[in-house]
């Protein structure tokens, strides 16, 4: 019954499995933006700071959403060659975020990460 749950080898953070096959509700709910992806994509583009304008591509972040939604442990994991700055500001807009869905396994908010790709440019 419910979401078996898997510690993360490095974070406080769960990972929520397949639940059982015979369980008709939804045992997990994904972390997410507080409107949905396309509404995070709004937010986004009217809210990251581009600090250089010189360089494009999508970066990828990943953070942890905890049971308040707080983004927390925010780290890149696709950055652009040779741009830290570029960085910085898709961490300042994850920052900018005042509060997240949290993820919830059985109905109870449960800290997870969530991985985004950003467009730079």
């Amino acid at each position: 019954e419910g979401a078996a749950l898997q510690k993360s080898a490095n974070s406080m953070a769960y990972y929520a499995s397949s639940p059982d096959k015979k369980t008709t509700e939804k045992p997990y709910r994904e972390p997410s933006f507080i409107d949905g992806d396309t509404a995070f994509a709004a937010y986004a583009k009217q809210h990251l700071k581009i600090s250089s304008p010189e360089n494009s591509g999508t970066i990828v972040v990943e953070f942890l959403i905890t049971k308040t939604g707080k983004a927390e442990n925010i780290k890149i994991i696709k950055p652009l060659n040779n741009c830290d700055i570029c960085s910085q500001d898709v961490v300042d807009l994850i920052k900018s975020v005042k509060k997240w869905i949290p993820a919830a396994v059985d109905g109870n908010n449960s800290a997870a990460y969530k991985k985004i790709s950003i467009r730079y440019n």
